[in-house]
């Protein structure tokens, strides 16, 4: 009877996954194919961008905020250190004139155990401006970024806007294998959550809203407590009945991975910390591998002509999906059909890990996530 019983679990397991991956190409075309977003609201805005230390392209990328085409806004940036490399990329920028005003904050105090929260609790006090919007250090944007993400917030009803991310390799299989998770796993699942309101859901890469909803959810001194700081903050705009919006420009973020276990690593912080916060739903997510499902059902089935019928129409539509993902995502290259067996067998392994323990490496620091996704730094014991 257990002998059976396998196979059939698999056989179910993959079609849902096949299933999925239908929903997924459906809602991918859907984003595809957006209506042009207004942008009658423009009051003066504060960007917040929390640094530490020296990314790849990180002065390209500063510079796309500091030359949005807006009426009104500064960008006030953080580092915890007055070392930071970072910093002698902002003074550079500074330098350059652009037209929006341009402030540093050098403030080493920690508020919590996430060190990026922390830095943003001590940049919140010097913005100018009733709206903020705060962006991670590795993200890059189009000139009309601002307006685009500013402009829902002219609804009373709308709390917190938020941006997909793409991920741009810089080269190498690995780096390509980082971009692939981005751009082939996580993208599409925010596309599906946004058809069905499957939220709520808030990314680093833009988080703009009103500095008194910002205060009324206890401010980034609070959030600091978490390591998924983003969520956590959606989640409490959500409990309070207001809206959360997925804007329409996708930003970009560099994907340069020194090695393998830098990228395992990686992912594995990701995957903790989104189990941390709905371990129901990642534990459920197993069923969207749609390839290592329909592979491992074609083996146990001994290569049966059904199983390879199945296994076929599963490698089509997960390239297809794979291949349609540039394009929607606004990127000229990124397609590596070739490292989708590759990538799928890693997420997998990934997944499964996640299970495995509760403690993630972040900047140089390890930190134990408890389920809530409250952080606390894990110190070595002496011998």
């Amino acid at each position: 009877m257990a002998g059976t019983a396998l196979p059939i679990l698999l056989f179910v397991a993959t079609v849902v996954s096949v299933l999925y991956l239908g929903v997924v190409f459906a809602c991918v075309l859907r984003f595809a194919v957006r209506r042009p977003q207004r942008t009658e609201w423009r009051p003066p805005v504060t960007v917040l961008k929390p640094l530490c230390g020296a990314e790849p392209l990180l002065e390209e990328n500063l510079r796309s905020f500091c030359t949005q085409d807006y009426p009104e806004y500064e960008v006030v940036f953080g580092v915890q250190s007055a070392d930071d490399p970072a910093l002698g990329v902002v003074d550079r920028l500074a330098a350059e004139g652009h037209h929006c005003r341009v402030d540093v904050v050098v403030d080493g105090r920690m508020a919590g155990p996430n060190a990026k929260a922390s830095n943003l609790a001590n940049m919140q006090q010097h913005a100018k401006h009733d709206v903020v919007v705060v962006s991670d250090s590795d993200m890059r944007v189009d000139p009309g970024w601002l307006a685009q993400v500013v402009s829902p917030l002219g609804d009373p009803r709308v709390g917190l806007v938020t941006c997909l991310y793409r991920a741009r390799s810089l080269g190498g299989a690995l780096s390509t294998l980082g971009a692939m998770y981005v751009n082939d796993w996580f993208a599409p699942a925010v596309m599906v959550a946004a058809s069905f309101n499957g939220g709520p859901f808030g990314f680093g890469s833009t988080l703009a809203l009103r500095r008194e909803t910002l205060e009324a959810v206890g401010g980034f001194e609070e959030l600091s407590e978490y390591l998924a700081d983003d969520y956590v903050l959606a989640a409490r705009v959500a409990a309070r009945g207001q809206e959360i919006v997925l804007a329409r420009p996708v930003v970009e973020t560099i994907v340069c991975e020194p090695g393998l276990r830098a990228l395992f690593a990686r992912e594995l912080r990701w995957a903790r910390v989104v189990r941390s916060v709905r371990p129901l739903g990642w534990a459920l997510s197993c069923v969207t591998y749609a390839v290592p499902l329909a592979t491992a059902h074609w083996l146990l089935s001994r290569f049966s002509p059904e199983s390879t019928a199945l296994l076929g129409g599963t490698l089509a539509l997960r390239t297809a999906i794979h291949a349609a993902m540039p394009s929607c995502l606004g990127l000229r290259s990124g397609r590596a059909p070739w490292l989708i067996p590759a990538r799928d067998a890693m997420t997998v392994v990934v997944w499964a890990m996640s299970f495995l323990g509760s403690t993630v490496e972040w900047r140089g620091r390890r930190m134990s996530i408890a389920r809530s996704g409250r952080a606390r730094p894990v110190t070595c014991r002496s011998r």
